[in-house]
């Protein structure tokens, strides 16, 4: 197989991310390498992870909302980023289908992972994007958007949506569509 000496990926990893992530080679060799001079040990870890955010956003309060990003990607639940979590989760951003980076958005809502994103994960997702942005009315401003999002998708008032009722509703309501995009 493959080098693997530590600055190489093997052989049988590269077709695999390949095949899962529509990467070539050479992006995937590329995106490893810088991936190696940014985390030398391979791995990113949730505090250095939450400290890229908070450069990205310096007037506001990123840390709760680096989180839930971070569990997102860190499939495996192991505490860490590894290159093929990074790589799975930038292919769905770069190549995925609408319907792949819905069912992403749908993961990265429903934070406990009970396939059901509820009225109180949304608000706090919410909530969490417009602190790291600085905004001062985040508690009211989520509790606004929650509710628009809520009248139009929650066919059944149960405070929750599947992800098959996030997804055809989001498909049928191009403006709720937006505005949960925007709230992401």
């Amino acid at each position: 197989m493959g080098n693997n000496n530590g600055s190489e990926l093997p052989d049988d990893t590269v077709a695999e991310l390949r095949r899962n992530t529509g990467f070539t080679s050479g992006e995937i060799h590329q995106m490893y390498r810088d991936f190696k001079v940014d985390f030398p040990e391979g791995v990113i870890t949730r505090d250095r992870f939450a400290g890229m955010y908070r450069k990205l956003f310096p007037d506001g309060c990123s840390d709760t909302f680096a989180g839930y990003v971070f569990s997102a990607y860190d499939k495996d639940g192991n505490g860490v980023i590894d290159f093929d979590e990074f790589v799975a989760t930038l292919a769905v951003a770069a190549n995925g289908t609408d319907e792949e980076k819905l069912q992403w958005a749908f993961q990265l809502y429903d934070l406990d992972g009970d396939g059901e994103v509820t009225r109180d994960e949304t608000k706090e997702m919410i909530m969490a994007i417009h602190r790291m942005k600085g905004n001062k009315n985040a508690r009211n401003d989520a509790e606004i958007i929650t509710a628009k999002i809520f009248h139009s998708l929650d066919k059944n008032r149960d405070d929750s949506l599947s992800q098959a009722e996030f997804v055809a509703a989001v498909h049928r309501s191009p403006d709720i569509g937006n505005l949960f995009r925007g709230a992401i």
